[in-house]
């Protein structure tokens, strides 16, 4: 069958399908006179799993995984489960401390202080709240590194843990910023001399990363 009858048996758009072919985890047959792709059946199935997964809210390199039975679902699924109940914990903890200030402000007083001491005292708890967006997990995102974490059998761990997931985010971006650093050091300190041209490269490559993670950062914003 064609792409257009997938779309329609399976609710995806079109892009979507091709999204997941791209990705591996659907590989339909083409045909050879024309090329064009044949859908079966099984890709059609393939693609409804891949469906229920995605409203798990699994990542699709995950969902990968499970599909080539490199990892048992049931197994993957009881993990993902401590992630979905760790981010429910997180926004209750959010939506109780939002209750908390709306209830407390009976003069119209906002007491930062005071409230930004009782989230630190919750977190000490374990209680954790909404991670705050900044430079290091934008460039996580950025980067990808979520599927590189993932990608390991430990993956989901740093993600159920907020102040690991911090750490390691922070040691990433850190990982970045140094390359180009010792780099440029290392053209400084040649023994055989200044190395402009290995300098240029190195400044183009700032340059290109940097215009590159401000476009994504726009991106982010909308």
């Amino acid at each position: 069958m064609r792409i257009s009858e997938v779309a329609e048996r399976t609710g995806l758009s079109i892009s979507n399908i091709r999204f997941y072919e791209k990705k591996g985890l659907i590989g339909p047959q083409r045909e050879k006179e024309s090329n064009y792709r044949n859908y079966t059946d099984e890709d059609v199935m393939r693609l409804k799993r891949i469906i229920l997964y995605r409203k798990m809210d699994l990542p699709v390199e995950t969902i990968g995984r499970i599909l080539i039975e490199e990892e048992d679902a049931n197994h993957v699924l009881k993990d993902h489960l401590q992630v979905l109940l760790d981010k429910q914990q997180m926004i209750q903890n959010s939506v109780d401390l939002c209750n908390k200030v709306i209830e407390d402000q009976i003069d119209g007083v906002l007491d930062v202080e005071y409230y930004l001491n009782y989230v630190k005292e919750e977190e000490e708890k374990g209680n954790f709240f909404a991670m705050i967006d900044d430079v290091v997990e934008e460039f996580a995102a950025f980067t990808n590194f979520d599927r590189f974490v993932g990608s390991t059998a430990m993956g989901w761990r740093f993600f159920t843990n907020p102040v690991l997931n911090r750490i390691i985010n922070v040691i990433w971006f850190l990982l970045f910023i140094s390359i180009p650093i010792i780099g440029i050091i290392d053209d400084c300190l040649d023994e055989n001399g200044f190395r402009v041209q290995s300098l240029v490269l190195w400044i183009i490559w700032i340059l290109v990363f940097g215009l590159s993670f401000l476009r994504f950062h726009r991106k982010s914003k909308f």
